[in-house]
């Protein structure tokens, strides 16, 4: 009696373990393949799928397409550049055309 216990204990241990080893096999791959979008997709637009280059506008910098020119702001970067000119430290507009001009 005491044995078959013991070995039912143990299996459920060994069960354990297993799960638990293969649910980090698990989140491993779901974050290599994250890796792997990521820098599949690194500075492409997501319009036209071409490489884009960084413009330094007004200390903000905004991802723009070489090849459709589409502009794009990460998190916070367009509403960094609309109180700029809240603050009347540049004129916005004439920041975004001089943008599409380069």
């Amino acid at each position: 009696m005491f044995r078959e216990d013991e070995d039912l204990w143990i299996k459920e241990k060994e069960l354990h373990v297993y799960k638990g080893q293969e649910a980090e096999g698990s989140a491993r791959k779901i974050e290599d393949e994250k890796e792997r979008a990521r820098a599949l997709h690194w500075m492409r637009c997501p319009k036209c799928g071409q490489q884009m280059k960084t413009i330094n506008n007004h200390e903000v910098l905004i991802d723009k397409c070489t090849q459709c020119g589409g502009l794009y702001f990460d998190k916070g970067e367009f509403e960094s550049l609309v109180q700029m000119e809240v603050d009347d430290r540049i004129s916005f507009f004439k920041g975004m055309l001089s943008i599409f001009k380069r």
